[in-house]
């Protein structure tokens, strides 16, 4: 996760140039010594090609050949020392940051149509990509390489989704500051490979129930975390940019979205479980009405009578069961609210079905006053929440 690093590129993008003191020993980040040189020599950079041609008269392309005369030497080391700083980093954020950095420097002097650091940031932006890439496939493979340990627990996030939440979060946040083949390809190699991961990991266990717990635990870190983390637009005094590259959001939210549909379906498995186990015949009566059959009313009935003497305790059971599954991950509650709507559904589709398909049967029920009203359901329901 970005948390306050991202200030770097977005509220201190023009802060005051850092000056390192001897006598003071205070340690900066590398993207906070980044962002202060290059800041630094961007600035000195648009003044100084500004003082040529508004003092000097000088046209642009004499302005441009006498700033190279004064600038070269200095950008030339600057980049040479970036680009051995960044070769020898292995901190996944500080390198995604770093290329965030020098995109969003490129974007500003494409806006001010000053043009003149182009080629050089763009051999740092391609630098610190390539070192991105490297080390975002270094933890990739770490993490298919990573061998199944024997006592993780169904009900506890692994540290590979801690570590990888912060991650996904991080790029998340980050997508739009680069085109559509890099960061967003990125970031769907790195959510494919975890998931395969998470996966294997619920393979573990034998009970589906416990593969089930243990998926929706993992995938609910880190739909928790991407959730938390806005696109950072670029502002830079006057100047605001929401996406440097908009096309990349479609995609990321395509994936996000696919994302969260696999995890609403992993919710509703496990909630349909657990209701099957005591709704089942109203259940599967909802799948294969069968009014034409002799039995169907009968069984409509058995089934109706049945309903009406044990939903409460069945309720009652579904909620604590569920509690114990989810009570040490706080997701006791989201669980018990998807189970809780599904049934209420369930038991509307279940009412129109006898009122359409078995009215004999609705009569019966209703003279012997076997009718569950949906509102004494949803009164019972808020006992559990």
């Amino acid at each position: 996760m970005l948390g306050n690093r991202s200030t770097i590129i977005s509220t201190e993008l023009d802060a005051k140039v850092i000056k390192l003191k001897p006598s003071v020993s205070k340690t900066y980040s590398i993207e906070a010594i980044l962002r202060s040189s290059y800041f630094l020599i961007i600035s000195n950079s648009c003044e100084e090609y500004e003082f040529l041609m508004d003092f000097f008269l000088m046209n642009e392309e004499n302005a441009l050949e006498e700033l190279n005369k004064i600038f070269y030497s200095s950008i030339i080391f600057l980049t040479t020392i970036t680009e051995t700083t960044l070769s020898e980093c292995t901190d996944i954020i500080c390198l995604l940051l770093s290329a965030s950095l020098f995109k969003r420097f490129n974007a500003i002097l494409y806006n001010r149509s000053f043009n003149h650091l182009k080629n050089y940031l763009d051999i740092i932006i391609e630098k610190s990509w390539c070192r991105l890439c490297v080390v975002v496939n270094l933890y990739i493979e770490s993490i298919r390489s990573n061998d199944i340990p024997c006592g993780i627990s169904y009900d506890q996030c692994h540290i590979i989704t801690q570590q990888t939440s912060g991650l996904l979060s991080a790029l998340y946040g980050l997508i739009s500051d680069f085109e559509p083949s890099k960061l967003a390809l990125l970031f769907t190699q790195l959510v494919q490979e975890w998931s395969s991961f998470v996966s294997i990991e619920a393979s573990v266990f034998d009970d589906r129930n416990m593969q089930l717990v243990f998926e929706i635990v993992n995938y609910n870190m880190v739909l928790n975390m991407i959730n938390v983390q806005p696109h950072i637009p670029l502002i830079f005094k006057e100047l605001r940019i929401e996406h440097i590259h908009e096309e990349s959001i479609p995609i990321c939210n395509e994936i996000v979205n696919g994302f969260r549909k696999k995890y609403k379906n992993m919710i509703y498995q496990i909630c349909h479980d657990h209701l099957f186990q005591f709704f089942g015949d109203m259940i599967a009566l909802i799948k294969n009405p069968k009014p034409k059959l002799q039995d169907g009313a009968h069984k409509a009935l058995t089934i109706s009578i049945n309903f009406t003497s044990t939903w409460k305790n069945s309720l009652m059971v579904i909620s604590t069961d569920l509690k114990k599954l989810f009570i040490k991950n706080y997701l006791d509650q989201e669980l018990i609210e998807a189970c809780f709507s599904i049934f209420i559904e369930l038991y509307k589709e279940y009412s129109l079905l006898i009122s359409n398909y078995y009215p004999e049967v609705m009569k019966q029920l209703n003279e012997k006053g076997k009718v569950v009203d949906i509102q004494n359901i949803l009164i019972e329901m808020k006992k559990y929440r």
